[in-house]
């Protein structure tokens, strides 16, 4: 009987300690490998997002991705992601979320970078911005910071571009834009 209910207490404080271990003061669903906390301390350059939803759509993902440009490319990806809504993968494919908002420091990734035309350009809040891909793919020249909207409907695209909001309050930035 004692050995039964000292097992009972061992599997007890593990699944305790287990859930205070996952426990988290922010949103636990939230997938990646950056968090919102991390977001709001990043000091590279402004960060831009559209908060814990956006037009239903839940954010499901933070990403910071900081690597060097493949051989050849004078530009590495610098940017860090949030994604909202999911998509479910047919079998042998991949899948696109309904929503990314990528924010890009401008020194990696300046207008005028692309060989290829905008499909569409304007300007928003007195900010350039471009649509490319068919109206899929909006990018926004915001400063220090080159935000990038991908989405599955090219109808959010303004609209998400509309209520995106700065999540953190760098410092200077020190890199020369390339070309």
């Amino acid at each position: 009987m004692r050995r039964v209910a000292l097992i009972s207490v061992a599997v007890a404080l593990v699944a305790g300690s287990a859930a205070l271990a996952g426990a988290s003061p922010r949103r636990s669903d939230v997938n990646g490998n950056f968090t919102l906390a991390w977001a709001k301390a990043f000091d590279e350059f402004p960060v831009y997002y559209l908060g814990e939803s956006f037009d239903g759509l839940p954010l499901s993902a933070i990403y910071r991705i900081d690597d060097r440009p493949f051989p050849g490319e004078a530009v590495r990806r610098d940017d860090v992601t949030f994604v909202y809504g999911s998509c479910v993968a047919e079998r042998g494919s991949g899948c696109l979320p309904p929503l990314q908002v990528q924010s890009w420091s401008a020194c990696e990734r300046p207008r005028g970078l692309y060989p290829y035309a905008a499909d569409e350009t304007f300007t928003m809040d007195g900010k350039p911005a471009a649509i490319y891909e068919e109206g899929r793919r909006l990018e926004l020249a915001a400063g220090r910071t080159t935000v990038v909207l991908y989405a599955s409907d090219p109808k959010e695209l303004r609209s998400a571009a509309a209520a995106l909001r700065p999540i953190n309050e760098p410092g200077e930035e020190t890199c020369k834009a390339p070309g």
